[in-house]
This record gives C-alpha cells, structure tokens and sequence, in this order.
C-alpha cells in the first residue's frame, strides 16, 4: 500500500509540473532540428554479384561429385570481398584521398567530382600534412588564398602509404597565384577551379588529405558484405556516404577489382589438374591401358570445364544503386525526434524525482501524511502577497474557502464543547502561525460564534499589526497584575471579533504564561466566548507551549509548503510518542495549486477525505 502511495504521489508530483514537460518539448524539437540542421544526410548505396564457388550443402557435407577446383565457399568469398587488402587495392586506384568539403553556417557537406568547386593535385614528393581543414578562396581569376591553422599534425608520404614525421602545430596564411603550386614544404599541390560551379553567400571551402591505410579502415568499417540467405551465392554489398554517385564508384570498382583478382587464384587448381592429364595423354609410354586412357580424356573434359566455370559463374546481379528509392538512412528525423522528446522527458522526471529525494521542506500534503502519524485537518491555499498580512476569510478567493473548510472540519475535533479553546503553533518563525490564526477566528466570528484571539507569543507579538490596534496593554499586563480583563480585550469592526494582544515583551515570558492568572483568563473568557484562540509561540519553546496545551481542546500544528523542515514534524512525532503532546492535527499552509492535487481534510483523529 505505501509503495502504491509513493507511486501516486511522483504520479501527481509530476503532472503537476505539466509546464516543464511542455518546456522540455520545446527544447527537444529545437535541439532536433538544430541537430537535422548540421548533420549531413547518409545514402546507402547497394549492389549485388554472383560469386565463384559452389554452394555448400545444406547439412555441411561435400556435394557429391563436386570438382575440388570450384569448390570455394561462399563465406570465403564474402572474406575476401570485405578484405583489407582488396579494399585498399580498390582505393589505390580511386582519387579519394582529397576530400571535398563546403561549409555554410555550421553545416558541412561532402563534395566529389565534378560537383565540387577545384581540384587538388598532390606532389607525390612532399610529404603532406594530412586530416587538417585546408581552406581555399578564390580572390580572382588569377589567384586564390589557402589558409590552414592546425595542431599536432601528421606528415603523409602518399608513395609509401605511411604517415613519416608529425609537427606540433602548422600554420598557413598565402595567397598563390593560379598557374603555380603552393610550395609551402608541408602542404603541396597545384587546384584546378570549377568554373561552373556557383559559390553561394556564405560559403568556405575546404579539403582534407586523408592517409591510405585510415581511408582503408574507414572503408572496411563502413561497407557490409553478406550473402542474400544461407543457401545462395548472391553476395550483397553495401556502403553509406554522403555523396551517393562517390558510393557507385568505390562499388563499381570494388567488384571490377574483385573479378580481376579472382580468376587467377581459382583457376590454379584446375590448370595444375589439366596439366597433369595433358602430360599423361602425351606421354611417349605405352604402359597406359585402353580403360586409363578413357578415365583420363573423362578428367579432361571435366578440367576444362572447370577452368571455363571459374571465369563464367561470376557476374553482377544489380549494378549499384542508391537504396530506398534516394531516401537518406541517416540521420532519420522520426527517430532523432522520438530519442529527444523521450529524452527530455525522462530528464525532467528524473531530476523532479532527484529533487524530491533530496529535499528537506515538506510541500503537499502526501508528505505530512508519509512523515507523520499526525492527522491533517486542512490545506491553506497560497495568499498573494496583498493577502499575506490581511484577514482574507470572508473573501471569494481559494484562500478564504479554505479558512471556511477548516471551520467546518473543527466543529469535528471540538463536539461537546460549549466554548472550545483552540491552541496554533508551529515549528519557527515565517510558517504562517498568526496568519492562519487571525483568519481562523475571522471565520469563527463571521459563523456567529463570538470569538476572542488570544496573543500569547511574548517574544515576537504580531497579532495586534493586523488590527492597527496599540499594543501597550495586554496578556503581559494581565498576567503580572496590571490591569483588568476588560481593559486588555479590544473589541474589532468584525462583529463577534475582539483581539486580546500580548501587551510588553516581558523579560520572562515563560513564567508568566505559568501563572495562575491564565487560567482565570481562560475560565472567565469561555464565559463570554464561544471560541478561544490561541496564536502560541512556536513548538521551539516547547515548555510553553505544553503548559498552554492543558487549556486547550484543540491544537493546530502550522506547517508551510515548501518551507517548514521535514525533521520539524520527525520531531513532533516524538513528542506524540512520549505522550507530551495531544489532540493535535496538522494544518498544511501556503500550498500553490501547482503542487496540490487536491484539498485534504481530515474529520477527526485518522479520517479524511479530498474534495
């Protein structure tokens, strides 16, 4: 059942913060489009071939009768296909080792061809910086600019394919004419313009020299090589990029270097064979038999259809193409959405959950209920600030119906009383004590039960500021024997209402709330009164507060939302179980709507219900 409340409880904690989730959704639809805005799009280009080799059967075993010259497995070709070293023979022969970029606004793409705006021709003999942005703009029709600013750099011999030397940083700021090279002694090249290519508004150009063996890793990474299902020699290859015709031509020549290299290594066997039949036929001794000679010129036949199998049973089955009919695979906006939104979601309820495990104050009302035994009686709503040092029980306004919903749920705690006395603490100062006080006896007196409120706070009076009401004669008086109760009562405009205040801070106030005079107090105004309130000092001083208990029929505990420490009612509990305190019920003041699901009111010790 408690874990059914606590559940209940992050459930309403959590809606009731509705504006955070709109907010987060906000944030994530931004951050998703940002984030479309400057990834760049992902094809994947597919294709497909036939290759070498017989298929292996089914259960594992040899087929039979199978010629061991095209007995290759599919999974062996697929190997070589995905291979380092074919891949790196297919990029030996492609010009991807300069790659084109154009940058605009945070956003890079990748050029190739002739769809990018120069060239870039390498001097083989100069070891290059590589993986650094070389920008290039052209300032004329006879000169361009290259600058590069870069650190921990390395130099790249495009001959041997190896990376011979580093620099800690590189810096290149030249202006070149068109018809000469930039001879800067790490960085190269002569560049060729495209003159028919449209430089837009904004636009920085840009290439990266890319070394062999990291555009090879790069490249076996990237490319997916398998066969169409266990039993076929169809072998499917893909491979996604940014520029789909550049993924067309590593394919294309992918599979030519592939039907170049193979014929060789598969016809060995069968040539070795046919060799070896050719001799036998030829051989000058007569030592073969008639039944030999059959079985040889057999095996011949069988040689040479071999050797004609390994060139003929491959071919391309689907030249590539971009997949999906163009669409890219990357990045895809339903699922980049869906991650952020549910993202930002779980965020914010993971750091209200957090924050709710780490806080200290108490805030709704579920929590007084998980801390404490004490029943709740009532929740005050929030009082705007022109409220807050003002009686507010007779308004239309959710904090006055809560001053009148509590009257009604006190009648509950005070039956039989002719005069009930009624004593308001709370744990410290600011938690609303004199606030919720003067508004309770407001709304008591405007029932039509005539009420007398009672400062007994000597140490930090603050009754009589709502009344603009002297506060040079009172309780203090009173109690040292300093004047009568009729000259301590001041009698209010709100009918039935009068206010007895605290009068001077004496210097001992626990003594004189002690005194016999108390009592006379108390006993003489029930004879007046039909309710008694008693704004008390705060729990803190905790003998005070006991000796007033014995005059009381009931004692509101005054917490505030969001305020009052959650150890303050931990430390009610324990007076509650040394029987030092009793009729008490907790009021729960100051609750914004936001956090409260709903109003709880409690009729009696252990029953409530909200409304």
């Amino acid at each position: 059942m408690s874990g059914t409340r606590s559940l209940t409880r992050y459930a309403k904690r959590i809606l009731s913060r509705w504006h955070f989730f709109v907010l987060a959704l906000v944030l994530a639809v931004a951050a998703s489009l940002a984030y479309l805005h400057v990834t760049p799009m992902k094809y994947e280009v597919r294709a497909s071939v036939m290759i070498g080799g017989a298929s292996p059967a089914k259960d594992g075993s040899n087929t039979e009768g199978e010629n061991p010259a095209t007995r290759g497995t599919v999974d062996d070709q697929v190997g070589i296909l995905a291979s380092n070293s074919i891949i790196e023979n297919t990029l030996r022969k492609l010009d991807f080792g300069v790659a084109y970029y154009v940058e605009n606004q945070f956003v890079v793409r990748e050029e190739y061809g002739s769809s990018s705006y120069f060239k870039i021709i390498l001097d083989s003999a100069v070891n290059q910086a590589v993986n650094v942005p070389v920008y290039v703009h052209r300032i004329s029709s006879t000169r361009y600019h290259v600058k590069v600013s870069a650190r921990n750099v390395d130099l790249y011999n495009s001959y041997t394919a190896q990376v011979e030397g580093s620099l800690n940083e590189l810096e290149i700021d030249e202006e070149v004419p068109l018809d000469k090279p930039l001879g800067n002694k790490y960085l190269n090249f002569r560049i060729v313009f495209n003159d028919k290519y449209k430089v837009e508004a904004g636009d920085a150009m840009f290439f990266v020299i890319r070394p062999l063996r990291a555009l090879t890793g790069d490249y076996q990474r990237n490319l997916s090589v398998k066969a169409i299902s266990s039993d076929s020699r169809i072998v499917s290859l893909a491979v996604a990029g940014e520029v789909p015709e550049k993924e067309k031509v590593f394919l294309n020549t992918l599979i030519k270097q592939y039907f170049e290299a193979s014929p060789a290594g598969e016809r060995g066997p069968a040539l070795q064979t046919l060799k070896f039949i050719e001799d036998q036929l030829t051989s000058p001794t007569d030592t073969l038999s008639e039944k030999m000679r059959s079985y040889l010129l057999d095996k011949r036949i069988e040689a040479r259809m071999a050797l004609a199998s390994a060139a003929a049973d491959k071919a391309i089955v689907d030249k590539p193409y971009v997949a999906l009919g163009g669409v890219a695979v990357s990045p895809r906006p339903d699922v980049i959405f869906m991650v952020a939104i549910a993202s930002a979601f779980l965020l914010v309820i993971l750091i209200i959950i957090v924050k709710d495990v780490w806080r200290d104050t108490i805030i709704t009302s579920e929590d007084v209920e998980s801390i404490t035994k004490i029943p709740l009686i009532a929740t005050i709503s929030h009082a705007k600030k022109r409220e807050q040092n003002a009686i507010v029980a007779h308004t239309r306004t959710a904090v006055g119906e809560s001053f009148r919903s509590l009257r009604v749920n006190l009648q509950y705690l005070t039956l039989g009383s002719n005069a009930s006395v009624i004593g308001i603490t709370s744990s410290r100062e600011s938690e609303g004590k004199t606030f919720c006080s003067v508004n309770l006896a407001a709304v008591m007196a405007y029932s039509g039960r005539r009420t007398v409120l009672i400062d007994t706070d000597m140490r930090r009076p603050r009754v009589a500021s709502y009344f603009q009401i002297e506060n040079r004669k009172g309780l203090s008086n009173f109690l040292v024997g300093d004047g009568s109760i009729k000259e301590i009562i001041n009698i209010t405009e709100h009918k039935g209402f009068d206010v007895i205040g605290s009068g001077p801070i004496p210097p001992n106030p626990i003594d004189l709330i002690g005194n016999p005079r108390m009592e006379e107090l108390i006993q003489s105004l029930k004879q007046s009164y039909s309710t008694i309130i008693i704004d008390s000092p705060p729990l803190g001083y905790v003998s005070e507060y006991i000796i007033l208990m014995k005059y009381t029929d009931a004692n509101l505990y005054v917490v505030r939302s969001d305020y009052t420490n959650r150890k303050s009612l931990k430390k009610i509990n324990k007076l509650l179980d040394r029987d030092k305190i009793a009729n008490f019920s907790v009021l729960l003041n100051d609750v914004q709507p936001s956090k409260e699901s709903g109003n709880y009111y409690a009729y009696g010790y252990g029953y409530g219900y909200k409304y």
